[in-house]
């Protein structure tokens, strides 16, 4: 066991108008700045903890940008798609029926039918 203790004040306790403090119980780990801390209240280990939380926060709100363009788009391109089937129509012999299956099956799918 250290024989130096975290020097972090955490919230004890208190009301609505007041908080009282207690030094953390935790013992000290690491010294900076010549003050112990344990790891929780670490503050390069704080700050770690935090840009990785800041980074995933980021990530998820990117991905969910990109679901919310693709939603918000959806619509003009199932217009889009059924105009080109609608101008292509059976004129395209050569093109590889999988993919006109799939093209087809997506439309379906998005506008509810069933084939």
């Amino acid at each position: 066991m250290s024989a130096h203790m975290c020097c972090e004040k955490v919230r004890k306790g208190g009301d609505r108008w007041r908080s009282y403090y207690r030094p953390c119980k935790r013992p000290g780990s690491v010294e900076r700045d010549g003050k112990w801390y344990c790891g929780q209240h670490d503050p390069v280990a704080r700050e770690e903890r935090f840009q990785k939380s800041v980074a995933e926060t980021k990530a998820r709100w990117a991905e969910e940008a990109k679901a919310n363009r693709i939603r918000a788009a959806a619509p003009q391109l199932l217009e889009a798609l059924q105009g080109m089937f609608d101008l292509v129509g059976d004129r395209a012999p050569e093109w590889d029926d999988s993919r006109i299956d799939a093209a087809v099956a997506a439309i379906a799918a998005a506008t509810g039918e069933t084939k």
